[in-house]
């Protein structure tokens, strides 16, 4: 059987509400801590949901010239700053070539809903003008990861995933393959988003996502709680480094884990709601073990997706306890969306960063805000406070809107043993 090559995550660049950089986000997850609260970018008074994960961009450091020019003209784009934020904590990595690729996440377009609505009375006042085009305030997502590349001066690939909530973790799996199978042997892969803009969370509440207990605040995201009332959105960025080892080994580069397996699916069920049998969630589980050459009982800790909504939550616990059996009643399982909110495409490259603290700090996370147990999801929730746990492998899934399922599992630096000398 021909060797299959090892593939590394040697770098993390990491911005969301709760914290930004590596070090600051596990603190934040060990320590409890949720970034989410009322927004204070705009006026929420005309929404039902006032509650989300901001960053302040005010105090980022900016992107290059190039996202200020005449052509773009928009020094206050909230994506390219955030994303920009969590790159440039990777591109200064030494021995990193210009020639590495790039595959990023593309979400929601922002639209600037006033812009929209005066133009529209314009074109109306006027007989036979053409309706207006949705006027986007921040550059295109499909020209960003371009701009961004190319401001680093990278010159390597770039690919654009867009696959909804799932994106994040397809980015990184397809990342993964494309190591693994030797067509390079450095990827930077993960995602951006943002929907803390009026019409990004009025088209969520719209579908009935969002929780609207405002009242609250933080608690109104509540994920496996039997009193969950739905989801709030966040914002933010992840990128890993991913390295084939004979590259990481050449760099002498730092190990975070290794990049076992990595399995998708596809529900074919409904434009938003899962299959509520979590058959598409399940088939990804079971293809990332395949993949990984493991057996249910080798995985020590799930990241779930966790989104606080009714029909999400029930269907991954079914899901769950589909693939695993028996032993998903002690596996432990949470979701950190409480700490940070729905990051949308970007939502798999973070919790994929969260689900690193188990190997650097032997803590699982907690699901904050779990204090009802729901009897459609009886899982080992881990409760508020981070556990204690060194698991060997840990997964990550992310479901995305339209019933797209992604699964990756990551293993422990310990199984390295050799490798950087011993490391």
């Amino acid at each position: 059987m021909t060797r299959r090559r090892r593939v590394l995550i040697t770098g993390c660049g990491i911005i969301t509400a709760a914290a930004t950089g590596m070090e600051a986000f596990f603190d934040a997850l060990a320590a409890g801590r949720s970034g989410l609260g009322l927004i204070q970018r705009f006026d929420t008074s005309c929404l039902a949901t006032r509650v989300g994960g901001e960053v302040d961009i005010e105090r980022l450091s900016p992107p290059p010239p190039l996202f200020s020019s005449q052509i773009w003209n928009r020094p206050r784009d909230t994506k390219a700053f955030l994303a920009w934020e969590a790159l440039r904590q990777i591109i200064a990595t030494p021995g990193l070539s210009p020639e590495t690729a790039l595959i990023s996440t593309v979400g929601l377009e922002r639209i600037d809903l006033d812009a929209l609505i005066a133009a529209t009375a314009a074109a109306e006042a006027t007989p036979g003008a053409p309706p207006p085009e949705p006027i986007c305030p921040e550059i295109p997502l499909t020209q960003l990861p371009g701009l961004l590349w190319r401001a680093a001066g990278f010159t390597g690939p770039i690919s654009i995933q867009a696959a909804a909530c799932a994106a994040g973790t397809i980015a990184l799996g397809t990342a993964f393959r494309a190591i693994r199978a030797g067509s390079c042997d450095r990827i930077v892969a993960g995602g951006v988003d943002s929907l803390i803009f009026p019409y990004g969370i009025h088209a969520f509440n719209s579908i009935g996502a969002l929780s609207e207990r405002n009242e609250i605040g933080a608690r109104a995201l509540a994920p496996f709680d039997l009193k969950r009332s739905g989801t709030l959105l966040g914002e933010g960025a992840a990128y890993f480094l991913l390295e084939e080892e004979a590259a990481a080994r050449a760099r002498c580069a730092p190990i975070l884990a290794e990049v076992a397996g990595y399995g998708a699916s596809m529900d074919a069920h409904h434009c938003v709601i899962p299959d509520p049998t979590g058959r598409g969630a399940a088939a990804a589980m079971r293809a990332a073990l395949a993949d990984a050459r493991l057996t249910p009982d080798s995985i020590g800790y799930i990241n779930a997706h966790g989104t606080g909504t009714p029909h999400n939550d029930a269907m991954e616990s079914r899901a769950i306890f589909d693939v695993f059996g028996e032993y998903a009643a002690m596996l432990p399982v949470s979701s950190i969306k409480p700490f940070v909110g729905h990051l949308l495409t970007a939502a798999g490259a973070v919790e994929a960063a969260a689900s690193l603290l188990p190997f650097a700090r032997g803590l699982l996370p907690p699901t904050l805000h779990f204090e009802n147990p729901d009897p459609a999801c009886k899982l080992d929730v881990i409760p508020n406070v981070a556990r204690e746990g060194r698991p060997q492998y840990v997964m990550t899934n992310s479901y995305g809107l339209g019933g797209q399922n992604a699964s990756l599992i990551l293993s422990a630096p310990a199984s390295l043993t050799g490798l950087m000398g011993g490391r």
